[in-house]
């Protein structure tokens, strides 16, 4: 777009409006388009910046493998074109699709069994997935005792140009940045310890919080969209964890 008025002649002669011209309509100088032109690509560009990211970019962070290992793996999912997809991200970073469907599912834990998930087309169904092949282990009625999910480890939110996330169950701050309030953090899950908090953010990014720090969180994996349920390997969502 930075070249769009590099074709133009940049004569100074050509800016004169010809004799006679005057009862006509107004004839712009070609700089004056190369400008206009230029100033709208510009917009753009602006434009794409405040829908991506609000104008400002998502805070720089430490990558996962820079700092105290986490406690396991985790998993969640998310839309891949028409189907939702079962992800895991491993301690180290690596994340790999597991399996994709076109129904929409929940996603409720990553037991010795496998990872569980509900789908919810026709009259529903409980599925076990295996973590490492994707294939389906088992496929069951879901219990009529199902208990609600609970998404929720951490609350964040804006105060005085400030995003504040907090521990849900503790009260504790567990971030405190300068950030427009475009930027924000989704309700994470704790590990099976209690240490450790996943959580996805608003730049599609996978976070981790120590609640044995106070230095931030690290991106645990990119181009993600987690959303607010995440699961740990060997916990479940439903049940409240702190």
């Amino acid at each position: 777009m930075n070249s769009a008025g590099s074709d133009l002649p940049s004569d100074a002669s050509s800016s004169a409006v010809p004799a006679g011209a005057g009862d006509g309509p107004s004839v712009l100088p070609k700089r004056s388009v190369a400008a206009l032109v230029a100033a709208g690509a510009l917009v753009l560009v602006v434009v794409a910046s405040v829908l991506t990211f609000g104008v400002v970019r998502p805070p720089q962070l430490d990558r996962i493998t820079q700092g105290p290992p986490v406690a396991g793996a985790v998993a969640w999912t998310q839309w891949e074109g028409e189907r939702m997809c079962v992800m895991t991200a491993a301690p180290d970073g690596e994340v790999t699709s597991v399996r994709c469907d076109r129904d929409y599912a929940d996603l409720i834990a990553w037991t010795d069994e496998g990872i569980i998930i509900r789908r919810w087309s026709g009259s529903g169904s409980e599925v076990v997935i295996d973590p490492v092949s994707g294939q389906v282990i088992e496929s069951r009625a879901i219990p009529e005792d199902a208990e609600p999910i609970y998404p929720g480890a951490i609350t964040s939110y804006h105060e005085d140009g400030m995003l504040i996330v907090e521990d849900l169950h503790t009260g504790d701050e567990l971030w405190r940045i300068s950030i427009a309030s475009v930027y924000g953090v989704h309700g994470g899950t704790a590990s099976p310890d209690g240490r450790w908090i996943a959580a996805g953010d608003s730049a599609r990014r996978l976070l981790v919080f120590d609640r044995e720090s106070d230095a931030g969180p690290r991106v645990w994996a990119t181009d993600v969209d987690p959303g607010w349920m995440v699961v740990w390997q060997g916990a479940e969502t439903t049940e409240p964890v702190g």
